[in-house]
């Protein structure tokens, strides 16, 4: 027996949305990148920081963007998104890989992610992600 499934449509919009997340984030677009979260949402690495809310969240954003300067790419993959026991929720788990090209290029974190989504205004949004780095070089 498969479990419930999202409709094709949340489907679709769920790796758009984390497509997006790469994006803004490696561009530097914090106000976007933030917009991504619900406002209570959670960023929690656990050992290394946990985040709550819209302000503490921009810290990453502009962690990221001080270290990075803009050669860092993020890659988030082997995305799975199900849907929860609420109306306009799902979780997701995932793999993120980020590489660093400030020289020849080389892998800076590998992070297992999971966490929980919610509809707002029609509009997905992450209320909580936790990242489990496997491997961190920067």
């Amino acid at each position: 027996m498969h479990p419930r499934r999202l409709d094709v449509t949340d489907r679709m919009d769920i790796q758009d949305f984390f497509a997006r997340y790469c994006f803004l984030i490696d561009e530097n677009r914090a106000d976007e990148w933030v917009a991504l979260f619900t406002p209570d949402a959670v960023f929690d690495v656990p050992g290394l920081a946990r985040m709550e809310g819209h302000e503490q969240i921009r810290k990453i954003a502009e962690m990221v963007s001080a270290q990075s300067q803009g050669r860092w790419r993020h890659q988030l993959m082997n995305i799975l998104a199900e849907p929860t026991n609420e109306t306009g929720a799902a979780r997701f788990q995932m793999t993120g890989l980020v590489t660093d090209w400030s020289g020849q290029g080389a892998v800076s974190t590998f992070s297992d992610y999971c966490g929980r989504m919610r509809k707002i205004d029609g509009e997905w949004r992450i209320a909580e992600i936790v990242a489990k780095p496997m491997r961190i070089t920067v």
